[in-house]
């Protein structure tokens, strides 16, 4: 049984945060939340994609609504996520890296 649990938007820009640094591997170390993912890392809309289906397999949520190739921050991808799915949803608990 997956246990649902509510996710403040901190905890979804750590997630998002931390998505992204796995996919970039030690190049995306000094990512944060304003960090602007195509001007300072490259990031095209494609690459965000795979973000995209890296973090849904985190949060166990369908993404797929939501435009990643528009999305310039971990900060505006994290605001989608919550606005996707409410503020004060409830998320399958998400499988953090170092967890």
């Amino acid at each position: 049984m997956v246990s649902n649990m509510h996710l403040s938007h901190d905890v979804l820009c750590k997630i998002v945060i931390e998505t992204i640094v796995q996919y970039l591997g030690n190049e995306g170390a000094d990512v944060h939340v304003e960090s602007q993912l195509e001007a300072e890392y490259g990031l095209d809309s494609t690459e965000l994609v795979c973000v995209a289906v890296d973090l849904e397999r985190r949060l166990g949520l369908d993404l797929k609504q939501i435009r990643f190739g528009q999305l310039k921050t971990p900060n505006d991808i994290a605001d989608a996520v919550g606005d996707l799915f409410g503020r004060r949803a409830s998320f399958p608990t998400p499988a953090l890296a170092n967890a």
